[in-house]
């Protein structure tokens, strides 16, 4: 008995398979991601008993950054130019100094995106801080036991700068992620090395502060 007709036939009954294409690799992006960022700079929870007040308040920052994407994993290079956070301050030893104590932060860091959830990505990383500390309008009272009275005399103002190491923990949310021009809520912890209060360029600012804002991001 022939039974390759029988085996032809059989064969003819089984449904057709094509075989599996190997997965597509997500493509490798380019993108751009500037933003305006509110910044909330507490003071230092530390003293110099010679210095008051503390420096702190809210100021504004530019942040631009600009990286590679492979599917749900980034890297990118950032930029932060903080804007002065300035306010009164005086210095108390054998004389009273009173000035505007002025601090301008400027970040440059190494961040790693993580997309957690289509519309959530985890950033962090770090970098340099480099700290502008100027005190203007600087004068120096002194009692004068001779006339009785006490004599302000000007002073010029003075420029300190100091570089330290800072770390950087955030949030970003994007809206419609697909796009090629996304808008991006955006949340940063920026943890700062600054100077201790013994430290000439002491200003009673806080090692972190806390920055939100608002991003465009365009990929290419």
């Amino acid at each position: 008995m022939n039974i390759y007709p029988l085996i032809a036939a059989a064969l003819a009954l089984l449904p057709l398979q094509t075989p599996a294409e190997p997965s597509a690799r997500a493509p490798l992006r380019g993108y751009v991601q500037p933003a305006g960022l509110i910044v909330v700079q507490p003071a230092s929870e530390e003293r110099y008993h010679r210095v008051s007040p503390n420096l702190s308040g809210n100021t504004t920052a530019l942040a631009f950054a600009a990286g590679v994407s492979l599917g749900r994993t980034g890297i990118e290079g950032e930029v932060v130019l903080v804007r002065d956070l300035a306010a009164p301050q005086r210095f108390l030893y054998t004389s009273s100094e009173d000035y505007r104590i002025h601090n301008r932060d400027t970040l440059l860091n190494v961040l790693v995106r993580l997309r957690a959830g289509r519309d959530m990505e985890v950033v962090g990383g770090g970098g340099l801080v480099m700290s502008t500390v100027r005190r203007t309008e600087r004068t120096v009272s002194r009692y004068n036991s001779s006339t009785g009275r006490v004599d302000v005399t000007p002073q010029r103002d003075t420029v300190q700068q100091v570089t330290g190491l800072t770390f950087t923990a955030g949030l970003d949310v994007p809206v419609n992620p697909e796009s090629r021009i996304v808008v991006v809520p955006t949340l940063r912890i920026r943890m700062m090395n600054r100077p201790g209060p013994h430290h000439d360029a002491w200003t009673g600012v806080r090692g972190w502060a806390v920055q939100f804002g608002l991003g465009i991001r365009p990929s290419f």
